[in-house]
């Protein structure tokens, strides 16, 4: 089988004229804050290359071969850039959810309202869908500061203290408790098992002495005028939480989860697929075996990266607790 794609720009398929000059296209999906990329290097032997205007969308299917393409996203050209002898040309794009209104500052107030509601509004503002856990949707805050932050930014920060991520994929806004796994639409996906078979290097550590054994969060006692902390774990070292929360229980949730995720970052794994494997994703799981007892079992996927090259491969980064 022959690795294929497909490219459209602006919805016109450009494919069969990037097809001969195709260098390196890279995918980079990751958990968190940073957005997913794409990277398409191109042979400009002639210089006849068009220049692609900033904003244009771009859409992208990749497959093992011409027949069994899937869909992988849509970005936003923000950069281009080259070299000269060689003469090529690299096109950067980001994905379209995380360009535009969702990450300008804003700010304002939020009262009485839950996590749905918060997601909802601001996917509204960003052309959006909101996807969110069912164990999150209900959470409560009867208040909330958005200070000079951008939507995505703020969204971001009130997830973590729940062990949640908060990301926009396929056209949705997607908030999801970490370890739970949904695809873009919400809906749940199993751990992906791979065996020792599946990869063609990989690269373990134990980093245990990185972990927190401890966090503190502060809160903002109104009715005694003072700023009280609580801390929860033992042991050093420990992770003091930089923001200031509401009440007690908001802080109390921050620094549960601050441990809960450190406690899954005890292994950290890099590796490279023999193959394709477009079913992984950053923030899905991957099950492993085959490998030493304690490399067995769920991890936590950070980030993916598929390349196309001299072929089409998959490699990660991934996090495990003992």
């Amino acid at each position: 089988m022959t690795p294929a794609f497909r490219i459209t720009a602006a919805g016109e398929d450009v494919t069969a004229t990037l097809q001969d000059r195709l260098l390196t296209l890279r995918v980079v999906d990751e958990d968190g804050l940073k957005a997913d990329r794409l990277t398409l290097r191109l042979d400009d032997r002639d210089g006849r290359l068009e220049f692609p205007e900033t904003d244009v969308t771009l859409d992208l299917w990749l497959g093992a071969d011409a027949k069994a393409l899937g869909y992988v996203g849509q970005y936003k050209v923000d950069a281009v850039s080259g070299t000269i002898g060689p003469a090529t040309m690299t096109i950067r794009a980001t994905a379209a959810g995380m360009t535009g209104n969702i990450r300008a500052p804003r700010t304002r107030a939020w009262e009485d309202v839950t996590l749905a509601r918060i997601a909802e509004k601001i996917a509204t503002n960003a052309g959006l869908i909101a996807t969110v856990g069912q164990s999150l949707a209900k959470v409560h805050f009867p208040f909330l500061a958005q200070t000079a932050e951008s939507d995505l930014h703020f969204l971001t920060r009130i997830a973590r203290p729940l062990d949640a991520t908060a990301k926009p994929a396929g056209g949705r806004l997607v908030v999801a408790k970490r370890g739970e796994g949904v695809t873009a639409a919400g809906d749940p996906i199993d751990p992906v098992a791979m065996s020792l078979a599946a990869w063609s290097s990989a690269e373990w550590e134990l980093a245990e002495r990185e972990v927190y054994k401890s966090a503190e969060a502060e809160w903002g006692d109104i009715d005694g005028g003072a700023t009280r902390s609580i801390t929860l774990g033992s042991g050093e070292p420990s992770r003091k939480l930089r923001h200031v929360y509401a009440s007690e229980a908001e802080a109390r949730r921050a620094a549960k989860a601050e441990l809960e995720l450190a406690g899954r970052a005890v292994f950290k794994l890099t590796a490279q697929a023999a193959g394709y494997w477009p079913s992984l994703f950053a923030g899905g799981q991957l099950d492993l075996s085959g490998l030493r007892p304690e490399l067995n079992g769920n991890w936590q996927i950070m980030r993916v990266e598929h390349a196309l090259e001299a072929g089409l491969t998959t490699s990660i980064e991934a996090r495990k607790g003992k």
